[in-house]
């Protein structure tokens, strides 16, 4: 078989990587810092770590822990109790349920479990609507492994999107201005940068994961798209209950949120809220903390960031935990899919084109440490 021939000459292309004039993602930290526009963005590109997709579809687990307790309802007389998943049991588990033990002794089926009722403490009585505390297992001395527990893994994926923007100027224009502004095109370069990222931070929280085979297009999904256990019509103004029943909802799952994320007109409403907060004049320099960037709520033991995101309606508002979030980018066989700036520029056009060009997804890992209030008045 015949050999690939040589091309003599200087090499002018090169791998992906190398043909980017600027990678600039990490240069988001630097864009107007004032600006809250994609202060969010900031936080999941910050937080992400070494994360990459490999695939235009990314694929990752979900997986759902046992449960700690549920709500059951049993007879006086039963010795199956039905449950939400039983292989979140074992064999030798004790459930409590009032006073009464139960000891689990076989898995009989996907949702009901074999058991002693009465176990060494309280007497068999009929319970309905009752929580249910598993204690754990008791497991007899010299005893052979039990069944093991199986854990519910669902499989997800998001599509990687390609974001592009691009810059074009004439020469004239390059120009007449260059006198004034230095280079005027790294001057709309940066605008644009700025720009796109609040794009990118729209399909964050709104994007609809779709793919279109005819034109080869994939959109990624955004927090909107994923979010199904927690999303609660609030009809009416922010309270102190709404939020934290959102908070609860979130660690009785399981997750740690530490970030809750709104426009300007919710964050001036929780900061009436705050009737703690100490407000101290001009002339005065000393006071209590004038903190509104961290929020407090009984049910965590510690603070949760307060972002104000031009992205989010006024009338809603999210409380989210970011460790289970990712904003990842397509980085395999050469191909650098996080923001960067290519040359366009036709050979021979009067003027400059430059594209900023970035492959992103958005990653869940748990979508029940998200939640969102809406309807807010």
């Amino acid at each position: 078989m015949a050999l690939p021939s040589i091309v003599s000459g200087n090499r002018t292309t090169f791998d992906d990587q190398d043909d980017h004039i600027l990678d600039i993602e990490k240069g988001i930290k630097f864009l107007n810092p004032r600006d809250n526009g994609i202060k969010f963005v900031k936080r999941l590109i910050a937080n992400r770590g070494s994360n990459v997709a490999k695939s235009y579809k990314h694929e990752w687990n979900e997986t759902a822990l046992p449960v700690r307790r549920e709500t059951v309802t049993i007879d006086d007389s039963a010795t199956t109790l039905t449950v939400g998943n039983a292989y979140g049991y074992q064999i030798g588990d004790l459930i409590k349920i009032d006073d009464e033990v139960l000891r689990v002794t076989a898995l009989a089926s996907g949702t009901t479990l074999t058991v002693v009722r009465s176990y060494g403490a309280g007497a068999a009585a009929a319970h309905t609507g009752k929580v249910a505390y598993n204690l754990g297992s008791a497991a007899a001395e010299n005893a052979e492994a039990p069944a093991g527990t199986t854990l519910n893994s669902d499989r997800l994926y998001n599509y990687v999107q390609t974001f592009d923007r691009a810059v074009d100027m004439s020469n004239d224009e390059i120009a007449q201005l260059s006198a004034e502004m230095g280079n005027p095109f790294n001057a709309q370069l940066e605008r644009i940068t700025l720009y796109f990222w609040k794009l990118v931070a729209n399909a964050v929280f709104k994007g609809e994961r779709i793919e279109d085979g005819t034109l080869k297009i994939h959109t990624m999904g955004g927090i909107d798209y994923f979010m199904t256990t927690n999303p609660t019509s609030a009809g009416g103004a922010l309270t102190l209950a709404l939020i934290d029943a959102e908070i609860k909802q979130i660690v009785d799952s399981g997750g740690d949120p530490d970030v809750i994320v709104m426009g300007t007109k919710q964050k001036q409403k929780l900061d009436a809220l705050d009737t703690t907060a100490v407000r101290i004049g001009k002339r005065e320099r000393l006071g209590g903390s004038q903190d509104v960037q961290t929020w407090q709520s009984g049910i965590l033991d510690h603070t949760v960031d307060v972002i104000v995101d031009h992205t989010i309606p006024d009338d809603e508002l999210y409380i989210l935990d970011t460790s289970k979030l990712e904003l990842t980018p397509l980085v395999n066989n050469g191909i650098n899919g996080r923001l960067s700036v290519e040359d366009a520029t036709t050979p021979g056009r009067d003027g400059k084109k430059k594209v900023l060009r970035a492959k992103y997804t958005l990653v869940v890992r748990m979508q029940a440490g998200m939640s969102k209030l809406y309807g807010l008045t």
